[in-house]
């Protein structure tokens, strides 16, 4: 939104919040509910909004302070007084009268110092760190202050904060400061889920009390949100995370849990379906430059794919060099097709630290029907087909954008396949034990599948999905015969998916080994793999020389066959639509998401359906998983 747009609708915005505030506080009044015993556990996982608006003397909005606040669980340290540790933190940002971001708030490390429990209301004193950031002169301000705070829930509806120090009230001309409660624990049921037509204005996920791991040592804690469409993120250094908006074409900064103001890259996307701001990894050079390389559907401007009919630039690869919180020096290293379709794109980029570069990227052809016959190449499994293109398979580049000892061809583009016949994919790793490359891909509708991926690796796409023979876009017989496989001189060979998925298909995602003990040394090295449908995390334990999983009846013949089969294997859900995950330096597991799971949007076949609709401005947020007993 522009800032002319923002001076127009920001009135009405905050006449529209004063008049929702006034009917809650009418609608809950503190003396009506009564919720008895109330105790610290009660608080647990808790959260929801704040917004403060500012006035001058004669009573005109001059500022709004606005975000979000949440309790997380600490260990207890409970006495007759019921003491007990509990986290508060709160993100907020400062908009002046005309809707310009002025300034990140962040209040954290809430130390617990006295607490008072009745039957309706809990009294919280202690002393918090203030965290502000201002850009001033196009350089960014940080300033830490720890300040005493008072925190007043009432209800279980009303929470207010408030402080008697000086830098608390520049920012917040009255005291105390008024918040309402939108999500709990106790709400976390079936029957509570939000619709998927909505976004409620609390932590993107689709179970209203946050998502939840399965090991009871385990926790989920909310990071940052309020993302328009994430797709992928990549740490910098410790608490310092690149994350990307698919629709908008931006690369944007957050600092220990807080966005700065402005976005590190702004490029224009196409942005229909799957195309947009897709991949993203990081290379710290021996000579202190951190390189930053992207991969784009590029466009003359935002969504003119949909908005002017018009065929976008290519599907890009680029890199970049971070420097004074920016991207510059862009360097063109791969130029892909973007067509004949929108979807299935790809977009993992995964870097072997040897000087290599791996992409992942679909057939761009979302449709599997007789009449796209046209548009495949011999990578798809068809020797009759088109030359290949870069589509359909996992090439593996320098930075240069130069192939890197040609496997099932030695003319250009097919010089650079290290797999193919791949009808998209949103995940890849290297075993961190054997070096081997494993990924996930997408199957339509069926036939989602986790490979072990060797030199010359053919997915069998598309006469081969899962174990399955595609008839369109569903599933036929078992395969039996790969001998009309496409096999480039038997350089290229097809082995069957570790693990398939029948109907439905889950959607998976990001595949990551944890390389990290942080979370319990029985999960060190293990895999996990992430899907988009139903805000999943599965945990998979490799066999003693890693070239296959550890599968327990009913999938242990490699096959799901139904939604339950799976429920074993699940580490961690309630996530909304994954999107990527990440080991962060700190050595705990990162989970980027949308608000909400479900399937895609197909007006014809599922015309009433709610579903996922990839060019709209869905939210999203980046979560941490930890042990309970870390205290931030």
């Amino acid at each position: 939104m522009n800032k002319s747009s923002f001076v127009i609708i920001l009135p009405a915005m905050l006449l529209v919040t004063g008049v929702v505030i006034a009917t809650f506080y009418h609608e809950y009044d503190t003396n009506r509910i009564i919720f008895p015993n109330m105790t610290i556990q009660d608080l647990e996982d808790m959260g929801g909004n704040i917004i403060s608006l500012q006035k001058d003397p004669t009573g005109n909005i001059v500022s709004l302070v606005s975000g979000n606040w949440q309790f997380n669980k600490s260990p207890a340290i409970t006495n007759e007084s019921h003491n007990a540790a509990i986290e508060f933190r709160s993100n907020l940002t400062t908009y002046k009268a005309d809707g310009i971001s002025t300034q990140k708030l962040s209040l954290s490390n809430f130390t617990l110092a006295q607490s008072t429990l009745t039957d309706n209301v809990a009294v919280l004193d202690g002393n918090v760190l203030l965290n502000t950031k201002q850009v001033v002169n196009d350089s960014t301000k940080t300033r830490n202050v720890a300040i005493p705070l008072r925190v007043v829930l009432s209800n279980k509806v009303v929470l207010n904060i408030s402080s008697p120090s000086d830098l608390f009230h520049k920012y917040f001309q009255d005291s105390p400061v008024y918040g309402k409660v939108t999500y709990s624990r106790e709400t976390n049921t079936d029957d509570n889920k939000p619709s998927l037509s909505r976004q409620p204005s609390r932590i993107s996920t689709q179970f209203a009390g946050g998502p939840v791991v399965v090991d009871p040592n385990l926790r989920v804690e909310l990071v940052t949100n309020q993302i328009g469409f994430p797709t992928k993120m990549a740490f910098v250094g410790d608490n310092d995370l690149l994350v990307l908006e698919k629709n908008e074409g931006l690369v944007k900064r957050v600092l220990n849990g807080v966005f700065q103001n402005d976005s590190l890259l702004d490029v224009s996307v196409a942005n229909g379906v799957e195309r947009g701001m897709l991949g993203i990894a990081i290379n710290k050079t021996n000579n202190g430059l951190v390189h930053v390389f992207l991969y784009f559907t590029e466009s003359v401007k935002d969504g003119d794919d949909i908005s002017e009919k018009k065929i976008p630039l290519g599907n890009r690869l680029y890199r970049y060099d971070l420097v004074n919180d920016k991207l510059v020096n862009p360097k063109l290293i791969l130029d892909l097709p973007s067509t004949p379709g929108s979807a299935h794109n790809g977009g993992e980029i995964l870097l072997d630290g040897k000087g290599n570069i791996y992409l992942t990227i679909g057939d761009l052809n979302r449709s599997n029907a007789k009449n796209s016959n046209s548009t495949i190449t011999t990578v798809q499994n068809n020797p009759q087909a088109l030359y290949p293109d870069g589509r359909a398979g996992i090439l593996r580049i320098n930075e240069d954008g130069k192939a890197v000892g040609s496997i099932i061809g030695n003319d250009n583009p097919l010089d650079k396949y290290f797999a193919y016949g791949i009808r998209n994919s949103f995940g890849m790793a290297f075993d961190p034990l054997t070096g081997v490359l494993w990924d996930t891909e997408n199957g339509p509708e069926y036939g989602d599948e986790i490979n072990l991926v060797e030199p010359g690796f053919n997915s069998g796409w598309n006469k081969v999905q899962g174990i399955w023979t595609p008839i369109e876009n569903s599933p036929g017989n078992i395969t039996s015969d790969f001998n009309n496989l496409v096999s480039f001189n038997g350089t290229g060979e097809y082995s069957e998916p570790e693990l398939s998925w029948y109907q439905p298909s889950p959607g998976l995602t990001s595949l990551i080994f944890l390389n990290s003990t942080k979370l319990g040394s029985k999960y060190a090295n293990d895999m996990f793999i992430a899907d988009f449908h139903n805000g999943n995390i599965y945990n998979f334990k490799l066999s003693p020389n890693r070239t296959s999983l550890i599968l327990s009846p009913p999938i242990a013949d490699k096959v799901v066959n139904t939604k339950n089969e799976t429920q074993s294997a699940i580490f961690a859900n309630g996530f909304g639509a994954i999107m990527d995950m990440e080991i962060g330096p700190d050595g705990y597991l990162y989970v980027l998401s949308l608000y909400q799971g479900g399937a895609d949007c197909d007006p014809i076949r599922r015309p009433n359906q709610a579903c996922i609709a990839y060019d709209k401005s869905i939210g999203g947020s980046v979560f941490r998983i930890l042990p309970n007993s870390v205290m931030n």
